[in-house]
């Protein structure tokens, strides 16, 4: 299963931004790290989408290195 290491930044606002270093377009706002980590597989996958739709190579997940990862929804855009 494949899937990308995130880095999270806490907002003065006490908003959590989560990003994907490995694809940079990605960029989710939550209440929370739960809330942002909820939120960002339907953003990674229309993002992938993007990626499929365009004909782009697919990025490759970086080592977490005990970072949590965001899953892809749907491997078939790896085939």
């Amino acid at each position: 299963m494949h899937s990308y290491p995130c880095e999270f930044m806490r907002q003065s606002n006490h908003m959590v931004i989560l990003t994907l270093p490995d694809v940079p377009e990605a960029v989710v706002v939550g209440y929370s790290e739960a809330d942002a980590l909820r939120r960002a597989p339907a953003v990674l996958d229309s993002i992938l989408q993007g990626y499929a739709s365009e004909g782009r190579r697919m990025p490759r997940g970086s080592w977490g290195r005990g970072r949590p990862s965001i899953p892809v929804l749907r491997e078939s855009l790896f085939a």
